[in-house]
C-alpha cells in the first residue's frame, strides 16, 4: 500500500465507461498533463497507486464502491509507459523581448 508521504494528485474529471465490471480511466487532458509534471509519480508500476473516494464510481446495480484511503491504496496491475515523444510544432522569436516561445504537441 502506498504511504500518506507518497506524493498524490487527485483527479478532475476524465471519462469512465458504466458498461463493465472493470474500472478503466480515460484521462482528461489537464489531468495528463499533471501528472506528467510530476517526476515521481505514475512513471512505473512502483509509483502508480489507486485510492477511491466515498462516492467516486458505482457497480451496475447502482451501488457506491467501497473507498480506498490513500493508506490503503492499491497498485496498478498493467501499466503503459507514455512513450509518446513532444514535436516541436512552431516558435516565436522575440528579439526585443528577448524571449524565445516553443510550441509542442504534448
Amino acid at each position: 500500500a502506498a504511504t500518506a508521504s507518497a506524493v498524490q494528485y487527485t483527479l478532475t474529471g476524465g471519462a469512465v465507461p458504466s458498461s463493465s465490471t472493470i474500472l478503466s480511466v480515460a484521462l482528461s487532458l489537464t489531468d495528463l498533463n499533471e501528472l506528467k509534471k510530476r517526476a515521481n509519480l505514475a512513471v512505473g508500476p512502483m509509483t502508480t497507486y489507486l485510492s477511491l473516494r466515498d462516492g467516486v464510481a458505482k457497480d451496475l446495480s447502482n451501488n457506491d464502491a467501497h473507498p480506498i484511503s490513500i493508506a490503503q491504496a492499491l497498485q496498478v496491475q498493467t501499466f503503459s509507459a507514455d512513450l509518446t515523444l513532444p514535436v516541436l510544432l512552431a516558435f516565436d522569436l522575440d528579439v526585443n523581448a528577448s524571449s524565445l516561445t516553443l510550441s509542442f504537441t504534448e
